[in-house]
C-alpha cells in the first residue's frame, strides 16, 4: 500500500512532460504542413486542367467554399471520400 501511495503522490518530472508536447507539436506542423502541401498540388492540378473553384466544385460534388479552403492557408482535415471526389476529376 505504501508503494502505491508513493507511486501516486510522485510528480512527473518537468522535462518529461516538455518532451510530450514538443512531441505532439511535431505531429501537428507535419500535418499543417500535409495539408498545405496538398492544397498546392490541388490548386495546380486545378490551374492545369483549366478549371476554376467553382467548376471544380460542380463537377466534384463539394461545396466551392470547401475548395477555397482546402486552397487557403488553413486548410482542413481532408476526408478520404473528398480525395476521392477530387481525383476522379
Amino acid at each position: 500500500m505504501a508503494g502505491t501511495l508513493r507511486f501516486l503522490t510522485q510528480s512527473i518530472h518537468p522535462t518529461a512532460v516538455r518532451c510530450q508536447e514538443l512531441k505532439y507539436r511535431s505531429i501537428i506542423r507535419c500535418m499543417e504542413n500535409i495539408r498545405l502541401r496538398i492544397g498546392k498540388r490541388i490548386k495546380e492540378l486545378r490551374k492545369k486542367r483549366g478549371l476554376t473553384q467553382e467548376k471544380l466544385s460542380e463537377v466534384a460534388d463539394i461545396d466551392y467554399k470547401y475548395i477555397q479552403r482546402l486552397e487557403g492557408k488553413n486548410p482542413p482535415a481532408l476526408k478520404v471520400d473528398t480525395v476521392e471526389r477530387l481525383i476522379c476529376v
